[in-house]
């Protein structure tokens, strides 16, 4: 059928190619068109006086006729960070940032300021969506990290690099605290007052401590009038430091060291160095975006989320 398809688009004056579309009323009229859609493979496509002879290539399908297996799945690293988060932290800092500008002064400083945070604590979390593979299984994240002891999901990436998930939020309630007007070491404190509530006695990682050190000076610069983008956010992220007292039994101070917070990450918490980049695609959003929630204030009232 195609040699003599071919032997009569030839004595029509046209040569057909692998995947081009040919049409006219009558051979005499054949004229070649744009290629296929979706045409990856060999097949050609020929109308006649509105006949259809032929069918397009379709791309090759390698999932299995039987089991439906798809052998790409097989070639997925066994631990994978969790989804590209950053046009969407973006996003979540920059309405984070007028939100918490226009809040009234009652809601702010060294007093109203911790009250605010407690009174809507996890509300302003950030918890990224997920990725699956079509069976539901995992994709980004995957393995350790998607999973890590009983924190889950353990990672997300952002700006590039893959950062345990936690660091999202603490990166929020540094820059939180600088909007509010609370000092830094009150900060601080209260962070690791919620946190020996949460999971008892132990010093603040160093990870959170210089997250809400990022937090903090993102805060700091978007207040001087530096725009929030994501190649900012990279920038900082790459650049911030925070020094932390070396210890002897955890307990004695003798010095400092300071460090990145992609270096603390490193140093702290290395099951993420084990993490491979999620696959294109890649980039997610939040299903819990706090900066969007309603925020309760200081007299019962609801500071809403304008949509």
């Amino acid at each position: 059928m195609e040699a003599l398809l071919l032997v009569s688009l030839s004595a029509a004056g046209v040569m057909a190619q692998d995947g081009v579309e040919v049409t006219g009323r009558s051979p005499s009229e054949l004229t070649a068109a744009q290629p296929l859609p979706g045409t990856q493979t060999g097949g050609i496509e020929i109308r006649v006086g509105g006949t259809t002879v032929g069918q397009p290539a379709q791309p090759d399908d390698p999932r299995d006729a039987q089991t439906g297996d798809d052998p790409r799945d097989e070639q997925l690293p066994e631990n994978i960070c969790g989804p590209d988060v950053t046009a969407a932290y973006v996003e979540a800092l920059n309405r984070a940032f007028e939100r918490l500008k226009n809040l009234p002064d009652s809601e702010k400083g060294t007093y109203d300021g911790p009250f605010f945070m407690d009174r809507n604590g996890t509300n302003i979390d950030l918890v990224a969506d997920d990725i699956d593979l079509e069976d539901g299984s995992d994709r980004c994240p995957r393995g350790i990290c998607k999973r890590y002891g009983n924190i889950q999901p353990a990672t997300v990436t952002i700006a590039g690099h893959c950062v345990p998930a936690h660091v999202s939020n603490d990166i929020l309630f540094g820059f939180e605290a600088y909007m509010l007007d609370i000092p830094w070491a009150v900060a601080v404190l209260g962070a690791q007052y919620a946190e020996t509530a949460s999971y008892g006695w132990h010093m603040e990682p160093p990870t959170s401590v210089g997250s809400y050190a990022l937090g903090w000076g993102l805060a700091k610069s978007m207040s001087g009038g530096e725009p929030m983008s994501e190649a900012t956010l990279k920038d900082q992220l790459e650049s911030t430091t925070h020094a932390e007292a070396k210890r002897i039994g955890g307990i004695f101070a003798y010095g400092a060291e300071e460090l990145t917070l992609l270096e603390w990450v490193a140093r702290v918490e290395p099951y993420v160095l084990q993490c491979a980049p999620c696959p294109e695609p890649c980039e997610s959003g939040f299903f819990k975006d706090g900066t969007k929630s309603d925020w309760t204030l200081s007299d019962g009232s609801k500071a809403v989320h304008q949509q």
